[in-house]
């Protein structure tokens, strides 16, 4: 299983490498853990990754979003909100659907590629693309 993980970030390394950027290195066996137990709702081990993929800055941010979480309680049922925004970033399912199946990212399930598409989305509008950045921003 840790090798089945360890080559799918790999693969997300090599072919989607516009959505991540330069990554904090991180030593295999550590990460394949974290990305294990980041797929169900581990907080620490999901805001390693946000850290790893986005940095410090957007920690509250993705706090305020989800609470860090990917799933609901059952850890079987994607979180998504009353506005249709799914998982630990919380991406608008109406927005950028289409652009995550393009990118063969499945933000539903996939707390890893949750966070690419999240990336993706930081790369093309800024943190201001989050509604908690900008009620962050302004002390709400």
């Amino acid at each position: 299983m840790k090798c089945i993980i360890t080559l799918l970030f790999i693969c997300h390394l090599l072919l989607v490498p516009q959505l991540i950027g330069s990554p904090e290195i991180l030593v295999v066996n550590s990460l394949e853990n974290i990305i294990e137990k980041a797929d169900g709702n581990h907080k620490e081990s999901i805001q390693m990754l946000v850290t790893a993929i986005f940095g410090h800055e957007i920690l509250p941010v993705v706090e305020c979003e989800s609470n860090f979480q990917q799933f609901e309680e059952d850890d079987l049922t994607p979180l998504i909100s009353p506005t249709g925004d799914v998982g630990v970033m919380q991406i608008n399912i109406a927005t950028w659907k289409e652009k995550a199946e393009e990118l063969d990212l499945d933000i539903y399930y996939s707390t890893f590629d949750n966070l690419l598409m999240g990336k993706h989305i930081q790369k093309a509008q800024g943190l201001t693309a989050w509604t908690c950045f900008n009620d962050l921003a302004i002390g709400i």
